[in-house]
């Protein structure tokens, strides 16, 4: 896991136990704090799932640029994409996304 933007902490492994995958797993965790911003807080993290043995580190398989609530990536092999995330509706309280009350 690479954090990309807003979170406060580099990423760090905790053990989480027992799973399919072994006996002695780990999980990487990052946090951020959500700040009272109207537009939102964005947080942007890169994952690489791989059966690869030896995979490139994730901060190198792609390049993120963010701007407000869009994010442009570029990837290591030449391919970009890009997601305009909506902004956050302000007013109302109901979960029928009317709005958001922090």
């Amino acid at each position: 896991l690479h954090p990309v933007h807003g979170y406060d902490t580099p990423p760090r492994r905790t053990p989480t136990g027992s799973t399919l995958f072994g006996p002695r797993t780990e999980t990487v965790v990052v946090e951020g704090t959500v700040t009272a911003d109207p537009q939102g807080t964005l947080f942007v993290a890169l994952a690489s799932l791989t059966g690869d043995p030896d995979p490139a580190p994730v901060g190198e398989l792609a390049t993120a640029v963010i701007t407000g609530h869009d994010i442009h990536i570029s990837w290591d092999d030449g391919t970009s994409t890009h997601l305009a995330l909506p902004h956050p509706p302000t007013g109302g309280d109901g979960p029928e996304g009317q709005g958001v009350r922090t």
